[in-house]
């Protein structure tokens, strides 16, 4: 067989060498001629056509459409495929509308050799047809010119005469007359049996016709064609009949005498080639609607109508294979009643019924319906035949990758054997369909990319927009504290200032501080949650004892903006949790409620339970949230507008680690606000404990005073004024403390100063906290290898302590510090104690 021919047009010759090398590893036995410019491709179609065209799309001087469409002027029928590196959706899809087979992108060259697979095949079957509608053409005129003779030769054989006395009304008939008719050749013969051997469908018009001859005004002339039913074997035949009846002067009948010519093989060779021709435009018709009708459930029930037509069906279904479910929905039918529709609406791909066969064989499948109960498993079939039905066939509809996308199946009322012609017309049908499903799903996809692509488009211009935002409301939020720090440091350093404004100046710089580390405590929440790494570490908490202290921390608050706050509560109510952080929900809460409550107001806490959970419920008279923000209120930097955190301060991101923590101990919390001005209700749930019996509670016992004299103590900071700090504090509580300001220089004390307590810093430059520790580590016994080690550091996450811990710190403790804390944890190493109180 001589290779195939291809004519590539195609101006970078390494894409060129790319398509020829893909040809030849895909196994095509080819020829490529490559051409680069419009008059080479013009005269390379001006020789001997070309088996497949592939084009690129942007060319210099001209692209793939003109190009398509000279190709289509010279050799219309030869396929036409386009490859490109930068074709869109609508240039591909004027393509197709013009005539090109398909379309591959260069990025997905893998593409190429089923796309070009498909179009030889479907060319190599056109050009089959166009021969067998040629050969078809031909017959028919050969079939015309030749009637003549072939109706003499055809009444050599059963050419039949008849002789009709009518002054006797005797019909005498020849054998060949008498075999049209079903008879033996001496059977009787009348007028009776003639009209008794007519089709019942041609009796009436027969009956006309020689009442009409019988008539002198018409001239007695008969020419006619019509249908028997023999009379004995029951055969239908086609007859064309001739006759001429012979009148006396009077214009009486007396003789009617004729021939009969049995053309039954004819009627059927010109039946098969109008249903061919009938069939064949009937799937043309339906391949252009497929490419232009928008509906696409129209486009299924004509498909559908056009199996029942070609197969000569009773009824007809075409279902698509939900890849997901691996079940087979129903898209259009023809035919059936409505509760069988509904019955096999959606049906298992594995069901035993035709097009559960034909999907697990990928092949056509004809069965009947009527077989044995063993046989019909799901009683599937046992409906088909309730429905009227006795068998049927399912067609798999194949994609152009070879996967099963669904079936179409035509029933019939009868036990019905398709013959190969209506099959082969079937495979036709079933090749478009898959196409139009496959281009229709392909078109869903990528509509739902698109929306998937603006949707996180938009969602990432969102999350840009509240990005800015936020760091617009860090920057505030972290500037703010700092300008009372700033100012009153400035005034107390001028030394000009009497007790009480020292005193308030001090507060001051103390609450404005703590503001800024909760703003840092928050922020590092919220990247715990993220990673997942926000630990809970479960106790029994007594929740009214709990509250109580959330509420004297807010008490100060409270009552600057002289609001009241209420308790409303039960004597003891414990859950299975962790008390910080159950604390921390509560405490924002209520820091919350105070925040938007205007001064006068009313803040009221209540804790009860309720089926099994207690239910703590936090309402306040403030400002209350819009209805339609309420399903937002959880999102981390989500607020009402830009305006909230300029009046009221805050990042946004309470609320949304209160809903983390809620959510961690397995509770629930709800927001609700009648409106804009009407306060707002917030209610958390938490399991109750096991034990719920009334129980007194236990103040806790008050704790010693800190004292840590003649402790030796080395702190270690880069930071001067942290190092100063630091010497103050303990120097306050006792501790003989010596500073270093790098872990070479604790290195130089540690053999000479000998200290009980070692603090260092973390992020220095050099030699960082870890490192010193390490070397340390590594030291004699005796130069302070076993020193207790205290790390204080700006990296305040859990993972950071875990680090400390394992690097050979005893206590990790972040900054900004508490000096109180710092001195328990001295005061614990110091007395032998290496547990990490953090």
């Amino acid at each position: 067989m001589n290779p195939l021919r291809f004519l590539l047009l195609e101006d970078n010759p390494l894409d060129a060498e790319v398509v020829k090398i893909t040809l030849l590893e895909g196994g095509i036995d080819c020829d490529v001629t490559v051409v680069d410019t419009q008059p080479q491709f013009e005269a390379a179609l001006a020789a001997d056509p070309f088996d497949l065209i592939l084009a690129d799309f942007a060319l210099a001087g001209f692209d793939g459409l003109t190009a398509l469409t000279i190709a289509q002027q010279k050799w219309p029928d030869v396929p036409f495929i386009l490859v490109s590196g930068s074709l869109g959706e609508e240039l591909a899809i004027e393509s197709l509308k013009r005539g090109a087979t398909d379309y591959v992108l260069k990025q997905r060259l893998e593409r190429l050799m089923p796309c070009l697979e498909r179009a030889l095949r479907e060319a190599q079957e056109r050009r089959e047809r166009q021969a067998a509608q040629r050969e078809r053409q031909i017959a028919a005129a050969a079939l015309q010119e030749s009637e003549d003779r072939l109706r003499l030769a055809i009444a050599a054989a059963h050419l039949g005469t008849w002789d009709w006395d009518l002054t006797t009304n005797r019909l005498t008939w020849d054998a060949g007359c008498k075999a049209t008719f079903g008879l033996p050749p001496d059977a009787e013969t009348s007028i009776d049996v003639f009209f008794a051997g007519l089709h019942p469908d041609d009796r009436d018009r027969l009956q006309q016709l020689v009442t009409a001859s019988l008539d002198p005004v018409n001239g007695g002339n008969y020419d006619t064609e019509f249908r028997t039913i023999g009379i004995q074997d029951q055969v239908e035949r086609w007859l064309k009949a001739k006759g001429q009846v012979y009148f006396d002067p009077s214009g009486t009948p007396f003789r009617f005498i004729g021939t009969v010519l049995d053309i039954t093989a004819q009627k059927r060779a010109e039946a098969i080639i109008a249903a061919d021709l009938r069939d064949t435009q009937l799937l043309q018709d339906l391949s252009l609607r497929l490419t232009s009708e928008e509906n696409v459930q129209v486009l299924y029930d004509e498909t559908v109508a056009a199996a029942v037509a070609l197969m000569q069906a009773d009824a007809g279904t075409i279902q698509i294979l939900e890849q997901d479910t691996q079940a087979v929905v129903l898209l259009a039918s023809q035919g059936l009643a409505q509760e069988t529709v509904d019955y096999f609406y959606r049906l298992d791909a594995t069901s035993h019924t035709a097009c559960g066969i034909a999907l697990a064989t990928g092949e056509r499948a004809i069965i009947d319906y009527d077989v044995p109960i063993h046989e019909d498993p799901d009683g599937s079939l046992q409906r088909l035949v309730e429905a009227g039905f006795l068998c049927g066939q399912s067609t798999p509809l194949i994609s152009r990758w070879g996967r099963a996308i669904g079936i179409v199946s035509t029933h019939w009322r009868d036990h019905h054997c398709p013959r190969d012609r209506e099959l082969r017309l079937l495979d036709l049908l079933a090749r478009q369909v898959a196409d139009l499903i496959e281009q229709r799903q392909a078109a869903i996809e990528r509509n739902q990319l698109l929306e998937r692509e603006q949707a996180a488009r938009a969602e990432a211009e969102g999350a840009n927009r509240v990005k800015d935002e936020f760091l617009a409301i860090l920057s505030h939020e972290l500037r703010s504290p700092l300008n009372p720090i700033l100012g009153w440091s400035k005034l107390l350093q001028g030394k000009t200032l009497d007790a009480a404004k020292t005193q308030q100046g001090l507060s001051t710089i103390e609450r404005n501080a703590r503001l800024q580390t909760q703003l840092i405590d928050d922020l590092l929440d919220v990247a715990r949650i993220l990673r997942g790494k926000l630990t809970i570490e479960a106790t029994t908490v007594n929740l009214a004892t709990m509250i109580e202290a959330a509420l004297e921390v807010v008490r100060y608050s409270a009552e600057a903006k002289q609001i009241s706050l209420q308790f409303d509560r039960v004597q003891s109510c414990e859950v299975r949790g962790d008390e910080g952080r159950l604390q921390q929900v509560v405490w924002n809460l209520l820091s919350n409620a105070i925040k938007f409550t205007p001064a006068g107001g009313q803040v009221c806490v209540r804790l009860a339970t309720l089926d099994n959970q207690a239910q703590i419920t936090v309402t306040d008279t403030g400002k209350g949230i819009r209805r339609d923000f309420i399903p937002h209120l959880f999102q981390a930097f989500r607020q009402e507008d830009i305006s909230i955190t300029r009046q009221y301060g805050g990042l946004g991101l309470g609320l949304s680690i209160v809903k983390y923590l809620v959510d961690a101990h397995g509770g629930t919390i709800v927001a609700d606000s009648p409106g804009d001005g009407l306060g707002a209700t917030f209610t958390v749930q938490i399991p109750l404990g096991l034990d719920q019996s009334p129980r007194s509670a236990i103040a806790p016992a008050a704790s010693d005073p800190l004292d840590v004299t003649g402790v030796k103590v080395l702190a270690v900071d880069d930071s001067r004024d942290a190092l100063e700090l630091l010497a103050i504090v303990l120097g306050q509580y006792g501790a003989e403390v010596a500073v270093a300001a790098s872990g070479s220089e604790a290195l130089d004390s540690l053999p000479t100063f000998q200290p009980d307590v070692l603090i260092c810093d973390i992020g220095m430059p050099t030699m960082n906290g870890y490192e010193l520790i390490q070397r340390v580590r590594s030291l004699p016994d005796e130069q302070g290898r076993n020193v207790p080690a205290i790390a204080v550091t700006a990296f305040a996450r859990q993972e950071d302590r875990q680090r400390a811990l394992d690097h050979g710190f005893q206590h990790h403790i972040p900054k900004p510090i508490e000096p109180e804390r710092v001195v328990r944890a001295i005061a614990q190493l110091a007395a032998g104690d290496a547990a990490d109180p953090s």
